[in-house]
């Protein structure tokens, strides 16, 4: 039985940049686009089985064109805020033996609707944190939408095959 109580956290990312065509507002023709979202996968396999189910439904006709693993620490998802910021973020630490500061960089994803708003939400989202730290960069990204993996839905579909069995 799966415990789905249990706090698991792939942290395994991947950028996956979609060609799609879809309708163009403004005068009804076809319009071919390239969009860029992140999707939570464990392998490359995992992410492009779970891109083609995911974008299905949001575009008729689609090709995913590129597969990028992306070194991310943490994503802060903030509601229904529109763009999504790539924060470099630095770990600041003392080297005890040559008694100077390290900087150890990690990278944050932070949904906001301006940098200003990214910077609110990761200074909320690192309180707490023990050791230093700084934000080097706030970079607003091309990326459309984030692709959380849904454990109780995941839960869900392995029963479903254990029962056909």
């Amino acid at each position: 039985m799966i415990n789905l109580n249990k706090n698991i956290d792939m942290n395994r990312w991947f950028e996956i940049t979609v060609k799609a065509e879809i309708d163009n507002i403004e005068n009804g023709k076809k319009k071919k686009v390239t969009e860029k979202y992140l999707v939570d996968a464990l392998s490359y396999t995992e992410a492009e089985s779970r891109s083609l189910e995911i974008f299905k439904d949001l575009y008729n006709s689609f090709e995913v064109v590129k597969i990028n693993p992306i070194k991310v620490s943490e994503i802060f998802f903030n509601g229904e805020a529109e763009y999504w910021y790539k924060c470099k973020v630095n770990y600041i630490t003392l080297d005890e033996k040559k008694g100077k500061e390290k900087k150890t960089p990690c990278y944050m994803y932070i949904q906001a609707g301006n940098p200003k708003d990214a910077e609110a939400v990761l200074t909320k989202g690192m309180q707490g944190t023990l050791g230093d730290w700084n934000c080097e960069s706030i970079v607003e990204t091309k990326i459309i939408e984030v692709f959380k993996y849904d454990l109780q839905k995941g839960a869900e579909k392995l029963g479903e095959k254990k029962s056909e069995e």
